[in-house]
């Protein structure tokens, strides 16, 4: 509601001073459809502005005769009827008619009248895309709204499976405190298979889901999206209200993010129904009203076969991950969940790898080539070097610049890994690569920054000494000297200086 004062020189801007609405608007810093509504609302007839005559003018009353027989007749038939007769003009000019002469049907609408605790609505919605590692993933916001109190669970994800549906269901009844008794869905295939007018197949994998929690899963009616509007709106809220000129570094930041948001600011807004309530005040009543969550939680992590390549490696979701390599070519179970991949040879876990969201990257553990290396002795080193550029792929730069300067890889490497064992793989990464950023590509000066970065040096062994395999250096003999010598040049030097 504008204030009198700002309708005043509404007013007069565009009866005094013949000001347009657009221009009236840019000069009081309001919108033109804001201008339009207050002159509509004064009661005062618009000034009328001179009718331009146009190539389409003339046919205004075929336009008119053939919508009022036709009302959805497309622009691109009409103009193809109009050519008939005569019209050279573009078809811009006629969607802008049709646009305005079309028969605007309003329908009416029943208030839907819901019960505490007895609907949530659910939806998917894509949130463009979020760079991460080498890669690039679509992002995907879950939304479940419930009907009554409006309040409202959502969190992003990378995909929109049936694993993370599930998974983010489990989330949603955690988070609103119980388990409404209907789900209203879209017709997606996690939740519909297909449908055929009124007659729909669930997803069988999401009936044991609501089986197990002992809610009804419903589906809207296709091209209805009205039927779940809480949730559609939501959806809304959330891109207008959340996520507009929000930076996120990573998905975990997102979420976290997002969910203060809800805490803070969401559920805690008006209540639709009540404006003297909130949303908060109405979800409390009706959590009281949700079923109870089962004690044990639903299965939801992808299981499937796969066979390790002849590299020792399986592919899931864009990455490599590796296997035993006595296991190349055999079916085994993956087993994969939000954060692990795991590889099974009938109840026996063969790997377990921390899942990776990028594109392209090869997720190693070094006792999956132990046998290997055995049997190819000859390709030892190689090797060893490739699989530390897997576990830190940051040291490829490194190495090469060792090769360049025409120095052995072999000695480096295993200093390189024992300094893996002692200070962890990300100590390692970032010495490395302030290494390359300084130019000293050594073994020996890594350890120099691994214990300057260790703050806490005490409970640490010494980094090990790099001993070449030189036949000279390793039998040469090293005599002891007796600790007084340096008791006698330090007095003799005092003494001098006296």
């Amino acid at each position: 509601m504008q204030s009198d004062e700002m309708i005043a020189k509404i007013m007069h801007l565009f009866y005094a001073q013949h000001y347009t609405m657009n221009a009236i608007g840019d000069s009081l810093g309001i919108h033109h459809t804001t201008v339009k509504n207050v002159l509509d609302l004064a009661g005062k007839p618009h000034i009328p502005r001179a009718v331009c005559e146009t190539l389409l003018s003339p046919y205004r009353g075929v336009i008119e005769d053939l919508l009022d027989k036709t009302p959805r007749l497309r622009s691109t038939r009409i103009i193809q009827i109009l050519r008939d007769r005569g019209y050279t003009g573009g078809i811009t000019q006629v969607r802008m008619l049709v646009a305005e002469l079309r028969p605007k049907k309003m329908r009416a609408f029943l208030s839907l009248n819901i019960f505490p605790g007895e609907q949530a609505q659910v939806d998917w919605a894509s949130f463009g895309s979020m760079k991460i590692g080498r890669g690039e993933r679509k992002l995907s916001c879950f939304v479940m709204t419930l009907s009554y109190s409006r309040a409202t669970f959502a969190v992003f994800t990378f995909d929109q499976t049936l694993e993370s549906f599930f998974r983010c269901h489990i989330m949603a009844f955690d988070y609103l405190g119980g388990i409404p008794r209907t789900t209203l869905t879209d017709n997606l295939k996690s939740a519909v298979l297909d449908r055929q007018g009124k007659s729909i197949a669930f997803n069988p994998k999401y009936l044991a889901l609501a089986a197990h929690y002992a809610f009804l899963p419903k589906a809207a009616n296709i091209r209805s999206g009205w039927e779940k509007g809480r949730v559609e709106r939501t959806i809304r809220y959330v891109r207008d209200n959340f996520f507009a000129g929000r930076e996120f570094k990573d998905l975990e930041h997102a979420n976290l993010q997002l969910r203060d948001w809800l805490d803070s600011v969401c559920n805690v807004r008006s209540w639709p129904q009540d404006r003297a309530r909130t949303v908060f005040e109405a979800w409390q009543e009706e959590r009281a009203k949700l079923m109870p969550k089962a004690s044990a939680d639903f299965p939801t992590d992808y299981i499937g076969t796969c066979s390790p390549s002849k590299i020792c490696y399986v592919r899931y979701d864009r990455n490599d991950y590796s296997a035993p390599c006595q296991y190349v070519g055999k079916p085994l179970t993956l087993v994969a969940s939000e954060t692990k991949i795991r590889l099974l040879d009938g109840v026996t876990e063969l790997a377990n790898h921390e899942r990776s969201y990028s594109k392209g990257e090869r997720i190693s553990d070094a006792k999956h080539f132990v046998s290997l290396r055995e049997h190819k002795p000859e390709a030892k080193s190689r090797t060893k070097r490739g699989e530390f550029i897997q576990l830190v792929p940051e040291a490829s730069k490194f190495f090469e610049r060792i090769i360049d300067e025409g120095r052995s890889t072999g000695n480096q490497t295993t200093l390189l890994y024992q300094y893996l064992k002692i200070f962890g793989q990300d100590a390692v990464k970032m010495a490395i690569i302030t290494a390359i950023e300084r130019d000293i590509c050594r073994a020996t000066y890594v350890g120099q920054i691994l214990v300057a970065m260790e703050k806490k040096r005490k409970d640490l062994p010494p980094p090990p000494v790099l001993v070449p395999d030189h036949p000279q250096v390793k039998s040469s003999e090293v005599s002891p000297h007796e600790l007084g010598i340096y008791d006698e040049i330090i007095r003799k030097n005092n003494t001098s200086g006296e």
